[in-house]
């Protein structure tokens, strides 16, 4: 078979995908924009696995022409014009987490939303293993288990992160592909995010509620029950033909978790409502264990320690004006605000009403200009800068002791940073830098 992997991408799919065709004797082409000097590990890995092509820089239509297979990046949009010409040629697309779900023997929690979904996943992968489950996580996490497909058995349990890019080609597919997947589903509140890809909050929204069309049999879905999302979710239950016994409702517990914030606390709440469709007796015990081991993933709410009076706190993964508005509510005391970034188009409103009660707010990347003439009229102390070293110089300089200087952007990393891991790398070496 020929199958072409187009975008190898940072974040394990590509890689993964590309690992598991070559390991089975495929005809394997990896095609991405961005130049090979950025993919040196991943191609060190591919190089000898096999029959293995690689073109970057462009993509060649011949690669999608003349093949039976192709795995996109979810980053790339499902209306490509190369895309969408392979379809209309009668080759299947599909995504590397489409493929795994598709071979997976495991049973599987899915998790989808706005904001918290891998420290969610993370939480219900711990809960798992507290009651002895064998238990792995897969999709929008950086790391890819299709190659590992084959070693999973019915008596395992895998928890899926999946993104509205990847429901959107499941969603896309699911008139070929066998339903009934997914064991249960948990479905985070839905604020709107990613609409210069899905253009309207109500076409991203109905993408993530689309996951709940590949419950199994007596699958649940379970999701917050409160406000716009919740109506939005229920009468979406409601049209699938879901009966009140399939919907659960996610409760938070004040949970005594690392930072002692209560948005670990409500990921925690959902997470553990998830694992208990894996094994009921899963209760108040584990959790409280789980919470005492947890001190937050890496650039969400990552708590970096204290320096000078001030406690530094990473949330790169921040990539909405409600993420940040939550991150600033998660804290007591005087907290200094590093915001902005790329523009997405989303509404900034959230960011700027709980920007108000920052001690100051420092501002980056494409949208500061716009914020910063928003939080001036708010009578917000800030700071406009051309840089991450400028803004944490600023933020320093003024932030009150003791206090919180909190990296919490609301905007994607594009245009500064290759992605939000590197922008939450950067805030680190910062502060490495005065220690």
């Amino acid at each position: 078979m020929r199958v072409t992997v187009m975008g190898l991408g940072r974040f394990g799919g590509g890689l993964g995908a590309a690992r598991y065709f070559l390991d089975r004797g495929h005809d394997v082409t990896v095609t991405d924009l961005a130049p090979a000097t950025e993919f040196a590990k991943e191609l060190n890995l591919l190089r000898d696995l096999g029959r293995f092509r690689e073109v970057f820089g462009e993509h060649c239509a011949s690669d999608f022409r003349l093949v039976d297979l192709v795995v996109a990046s979810p980053a790339v949009p499902w209306d490509h014009v190369l895309l969408t010409k392979a379809r209309k040629s009668g080759i299947q697309v599909t995504t590397e987490l489409e493929r795994f779900l598709e071979l997976c023997p495991a049973k599987v929690l899915a998790v989808t939303g706005s904001n918290g979904k891998t420290t969610t996943c993370h939480l219900a992968l711990q809960l798992l293993r507290t009651a002895g489950l064998s238990v792995r996580t897969v999709g929008n996490m950086g790391k890819s288990l299709l190659p590992e497909v084959e070693t999973l058995s019915p008596k395992d349990w895998v928890v899926a992160e999946i993104s509205s890019f990847q429901l959107e080609v499941m969603r896309s597919n699911a008139h070929r592909r066998a339903k009934n997947l997914i064991e249960a589903a948990l479905i985070t509140p839905i604020t709107p995010n990613h609409l210069d890809r899905h253009e309207t909050f109500e076409n991203y929204r109905t993408i993530k509620a689309s996951l709940m069309s590949e419950l199994a049999p007596q699958g649940r879905v379970i999701f917050d029950g409160g406000g716009s999302s919740g109506e939005f979710l229920n009468q979406s239950a409601a049209a699938l033909g879901l009966s009140h016994s399939d919907v659960g409702m996610a409760a938070a517990r004040p949970w005594h978790l690392g930072l002692g914030n209560k948005i670990h606390a409500y990921n925690l709440g959902q997470a553990l409502a998830l694992a208990q469709c894996a094994d009921a007796s899963i209760g108040p015990e584990q959790g409280q264990l789980v919470a005492d081991a947890f001190r937050g993933l890496p650039h969400r709410l990552e708590d970096l320690g204290e320096f000078s009076g001030l406690r530094f706190v990473n949330d790169s993964k921040s990539t909405t004006p409600e993420a940040t508005a939550a991150a600033l509510s998660a804290f007591r005391g005087p907290v200094a605000l590093i915001a902005g970034g790329y523009d997405k188009g989303l509404d900034p409103g959230p960011l700027l009403k709980a920007a108000v009660l920052a001690q100051r707010v420092d501002l980056i990347g494409q949208t500061g200009p716009k914020l910063a003439r928003a939080l001036e009229s708010l009578g917000v102390p800030l700071g406009l800068h051309d840089s991450l070293q400028g803004a944490f110089a600023g933020a320093l300089a003024a932030a009150s002791r003791p206090g919180v200087l909190l990296l919490s952007p609301g905007h994607a990393s594009y245009g500064m940073w290759r992605d939000y891991r590197a922008r939450g790398d950067e805030f680190r070496r910062l502060l490495q830098a005065l220690l």
